[in-house]
């Protein structure tokens, strides 16, 4: 996956940390027994992350507002909080890629990343 890849493995681990790290906050915000599912190939001619939980979701109208450097949806605005996702945003644009970001009936949110590998078009 990395050879081919054009983000770098700590970029990946960025990306990958933050997501998780945002999934288990969402769940950690409700009473239901949380769920988080991941899955990565890099069997085509993209590098394709997908990670989705069962937490408290995103409003439609704040799906676009995640991306900015410093928003956040967080209680608690004197901690350092709204850097996680707009990292992943500079990142995945950096390499070409898109974020589609999507509910996941009946709760919680689906978080898909698609990069173009090295060399080939998407």
């Amino acid at each position: 996956m990395l050879d081919s890849s054009p983000l770098a493995p700590n970029e990946i681990a960025a990306i990958l940390g933050n997501l998780l790290d945002n999934a288990y906050e969402a769940i950690a915000k409700t009473d239901r027994k949380g769920e988080v599912e991941f899955f990565a190939t890099d069997s085509g001619s993209e590098i394709i992350i997908e990670i989705s939980d069962n937490g408290i979701g995103i409003a439609n109208e704040n799906k676009q507002l995640i991306f900015r450097d410093g928003y956040t949806s967080k209680a608690d605005v004197n901690l350092p909080h709204g850097v996680g996702l707009a990292l992943i945003s500079n990142l995945v644009t950096k390499a070409n890629g898109q974020i589609i970001v999507e509910d996941n009936e009946p709760y919680g949110t689906i978080f898909s990343l698609f990069v173009p590998k090295k060399g080939m078009s998407a």
